[in-house]
């Protein structure tokens, strides 16, 4: 919120005010704090449920690439435009209802998506999940310090990555018990995201509104009434209640007027916000643009692209793989404060720049020492026609004229069988053209049925290659992960909240919210394009030059916010960016005291000394 107030607590005054509603906690006040974290848990789940169950989806709905980067990127861009509404939304009616929309929203989606029976009904319910993302990303957190004061919202933003990281576990858990099961388990995995968002629904049915927003409705006794259940029915909540006042009028003076609501007409006439706004933005793009939606939500297929076999086993890595980034994050929970912002999300994205390097040596080295093809007996399939339709040679002809597996799963209509045993080495490798409708297995030949190939230590891929270096990029991603949680992930949040003033401070949270969700579609929705036009080390070098020039943007662009309060922040960025990226405190130049000889109020003489007198 742009209230000092609430957000930079300084004054004597304000602190006893705060110091009272530590004393006077009530089971309100915590429940509010545990529902209200339900929103970052969600988030955090969806992201490790789906990536998980797409492995299984997509060979029952037979999805094409196409399909798979639909089901992922509508979620995300959806997210951005509900986020975009969620500001007028809760102004306009309130935190409360829009948090239970949200909540009823993604278990009606999760019904949805539990019972599909189409890719159209699958993907209906990943639009509505979307929009409660973005309806709950921008409104809980307001809710939440607008309750707790006595918690600064900047603490509030890695606690809640931390929650967000847990939810991921808990999905990726999830996954790896289901699918040790029937395929048609990813629905349980997915319907079960019902139950925390119903908890939510009903807890909040019970929660106040926030006191804040009644009392800039000018509904006082309600505003007093909310206050009483936090605090306590015994509590003084006089004070916090003048407090609450004093916010809900500046707000509404610093309420935009003109072309939008969330933004003054003359905000981006003013260079230091542009430059504010800038920074905010690009921080919240680059740690998107690095690839680090894409490792939540492909966590599976980028597992699966190591050449690994076996849908359990990657979901299970999948697993591991959030244990590290959830540790991860609450490295960055100790270390926010300690090292400072800029610090911490430099050291963060060179550690993010060496992993994704990993990533991309390993899969190149993949990709160099591919598996030859050595068994070319593999049968014509009848039905095969020519794959242009002008009659050139048929697709079994092309993928029998393939090389190495690269080669042909390049081929969108190949696959690759082969023989592996207990020591990993491939034998009796072939290329054929995969089933019409299906391409979870051959049109004919060896791995026409999966199930009995198995039987025989035969192996059927059309998305990946086995190679010795597995282990690589699997280390790699986790390495990603770790330094990814630590610093930028959080980083970018603190800062981003610091770096604006207190009267521009919610136009900047909506600004770097929509940045996120933006720049996150953009990612997720060219990630398995990119993959089939670049190859799989292509994208992970792509990300690395995003890291690289991310580090530079940092270091010339983003200033130190720690200990520095929102007047020095805001001279910061009345400086060109390099001066501001450098500066240190204080900021202020020093004032020097002279002796003033005059008259005082009685008409008698005096004079004033200095402090350098002494």
């Amino acid at each position: 919120m742009p209230s000092r107030i609430m957000d930079d607590v300084e004054s004597d005054e304000e602190r006893l005010a705060i110091d009272r509603v530590r004393r006077y906690p009530t089971k309100f006040a915590y429940l509010s704090r545990l529902l209200t974290g339900v929103g970052g848990f969600l988030i955090g789940y969806d992201a490790g449920v789906i990536s998980g169950a797409m492995l299984i989806i997509k060979e029952e709905f037979t999805l094409t690439y196409v399909w798979q980067t639909m089901l992922i990127s509508c979620t995300v861009l959806l997210a951005a435009c509900s986020a975009l509404m969620a500001s007028f939304l809760s102004d306009r009616f309130g935190r409360r209802p829009v948090i239970l929309c949200a909540s009823f929203l993604f278990c009606l989606a999760s019904l949805l998506e539990s019972w599909a029976t189409s890719i159209s009904v699958l993907l209906s319910g990943r639009i509505l999940i979307g929009v409660s993302f973005g309806l709950t990303s921008a409104t809980s957190l307001i809710y939440f310090s607008e309750l707790s004061p006595e918690i600064p919202r900047k603490n509030l933003l890695p606690i809640s990555l931390v929650i967000v990281s847990g939810g991921q576990l808990t999905g990726s858990v999830i996954d790896g018990i289901c699918g040790l099961f029937d395929s048609y388990t990813w629905r349980i995995m997915l319907g079960l995201g019902c139950i925390p968002s119903v908890a939510q629904l009903i807890g909040f049915i019970f929660m106040p509104e926030s006191p804040l927003w009644l009392t800039i409705q000018g509904r006082y006794e309600d505003a007093k009434s909310g206050l009483y259940k936090l605090r306590g029915i015994n509590a003084d909540i006089d004070e916090e209640f003048d407090l609450l006042k004093l916010a809900a009028e500046e707000r509404i003076r610093n309420r935009p007027k003109g072309s939008t609501r969330w933004m003054k007409n003359d905000m981006l006439w003013q260079p230091a916000f542009r430059r504010t706004l800038l920074v905010g933005c690009g921080l919240h793009a680059i740690v998107q643009f690095t690839g680090g939606i894409n490792l939540l939500y492909y966590g599976g297929t980028v597992i699966q692209m190591t050449g690994l076999n076996g849908k359990a086993t990657i979901i299970w890595l999948t697993a591991v793989t959030n244990v590290i980034g959830l540790l991860g994050s609450f490295v960055g929970l100790c270390l926010t404060d300690r090292l400072g912002r800029r610090p911490l999300m430099l050291l963060s994205l060179f550690g993010v720049l060496m992993s994704l390097v990993v990533l991309a040596v390993s899969f190149q080295l993949g990709a160099v020492n591919s598996p030859l093809v050595t068994y070319r007996n593999e049968p014509l399939s009848t039905g095969s026609s020519s794959s242009s339709g002008t009659g050139g040679p048929s697709v079994s002809e092309i993928c029998r004229s393939q090389i190495n597996c690269e080669a042909c799963i390049e081929q969108r209509q190949c696959g690759f069988c082969y023989v592996s045993n207990e020591l990993e080495s491939v034998s009796q490798a072939s290329c054929t053209d995969a089933a019409e409708e299906d391409f979870t297995h051959a049109a004919k030949g060896r791995c026409y049925n999966v199930t009995t190939a198995a039987r025989n230590n035969l192996f059927w891929s059309f998305d990946a290659c086995p190679t010795s270096y597995t282990w690589v990029p699997l280390y790699g991603l986790m390495l990603y992960l770790m330094f990814f949680a630590a610093g930028v992930a959080p980083g970018s949040w603190v800062a981003s909240h610091e770096i604006y003033s207190p009267t521009c401070r919610d136009t900047g949270i909506i600004a770097a919210v929509a940045a996120t969700w933006f720049s996150a579609f953009i990612t997720t929705s060219t990630f398995l394009y990119l993959v089939q036009a670049i190859f799989k080390f292509g994208i992970f070098w792509l990300y690395a030059s995003v890291a690289v020039l991310g580090l530079f943007f940092i270091y010339f662009a983003v200033p130190e916010t720690k200990g520095r309060k929102a007047e020095e922040v805001e001279g910061l960025f009345a400086m060109p960016f390099a001066q501001a990226a450098n500066a240190v405190l204080p900021l202020e130049k020093p004032v020097q005291f002279v002796r003033i000889r005059g008259l005082n109020r009685d008409g008698q003489q005096d004079s004033v000394e200095s402090d350098d007198s002494d």
